[in-house]
């Protein structure tokens, strides 16, 4: 199974820095995930640059592309429950977790272009 997903990264950003920005970024994201990205776990006052909000949508796209090789059945609710991270040699990769008493191996790739950040998923 496969999954895609596009994000653009200014309405991103824009959420991000919004007076909802803090709730949403605790929904979405792991603290291990905040952490990778130099935000402050916490500082509600701490704007999302650019950078910052590009691999933030890139992890976004990467969760909601593996959502769907899932089939949809995962919600927004158990979005920290896939945690993206860059390994050492900088690849994306999709911490293991169980699904359905099931170990899931599922391969990621994110890609950032202009103001569009995109990830596929498949599982293995």
């Amino acid at each position: 199974m496969i999954g895609i997903d596009i994000v653009y990264i200014p309405k991103f950003q824009r959420l991000l820095n919004s007076s909802y920005g803090s709730n949403v970024i605790d929904i979405i994201f792991t603290h291990e995930e905040i952490l990778q990205n130099s935000i402050t776990i916490g500082d509600c006052q701490q704007q999302i640059d650019l950078k910052q909000a590009a691999s933030l949508a890139g992890k976004f796209a990467a969760k909601e592309a593996v959502i769907k090789v899932l089939n949809n059945r995962l919600g927004l609710d158990d979005l920290r429950k896939i945690v993206i991270y860059i390994s050492k040699d900088g690849a994306p990769m999709v911490k293991s977790f169980i699904f359905n008493n099931e170990k899931m191996d599922i391969n990621i790739s994110i890609s950032h272009d202009n103001d569009y950040a995109i990830a596929i998923a498949q599982s293995l």
